[in-house]
């Protein structure tokens, strides 16, 4: 009974804190491009309420939704490894926010040849400028992560079977 919920308690520990670090990210996303929009001082006030109360949370659930595959991979091998370490978190993060920006680059188009479609998927390449967001955006998302979660990974497997 125990071993079960220290299943129950660890998978709600990762969710708690998987939600966590795409909000950080996606309010990390935020301080680093609002300053560089241009706006006055008292614009900057209203735009950054405004991004806290509904932009923060929609792009939370953007990165929540596209970052999952790549994360849920990250936290399954820090989970079976057991690997607790801060700097493997900041990597696996940073490792996670390129391959959801490789990954999700791709552009579809649909030809259409007389009465056939075709699907063609062209990738885009991404820009030094972006890479560097995504990734520190991305090192964020771990580090909180790593808060929350990381630092007990693994540690569910030495509950005994009592």
């Amino acid at each position: 009974m125990d071993r079960l919920f220290a299943y129950i308690a660890r998978f709600a520990i990762i969710t708690i804190a998987y939600a966590v670090a795409i909000i950080a990210a996606s309010l990390f996303l935020h301080i680093l491009v609002v300053p560089a929009m241009g706006f006055s001082t008292q614009e900057e006030q209203w735009l950054a309420l405004g991004g806290l109360v509904i932009s923060v949370p929609f792009l939370a659930l953007l990165i929540g939704y596209f970052a999952f595959v790549p994360a849920a991979l990250a936290i399954v091998l820090s989970e079976l490894a057991g690997w607790r370490g801060f700097l493997f978190h900041c990597f696996a993060g940073a490792a996670v926010s390129i391959a959801t920006a490789v990954l999700f680059r791709s552009s579809s188009t649909i030809v259409v040849e007389g009465y056939e479609a075709a699907q063609v998927s062209t990738v885009q390449p991404v820009d030094a400028q972006t890479a560097l967001v995504v990734l520190a955006s991305g090192l964020v998302g771990g580090i909180a992560y790593w808060m929350l979660a990381g630092r007990t990974a693994g540690l569910w497997r030495n509950i005994s079977a009592d």
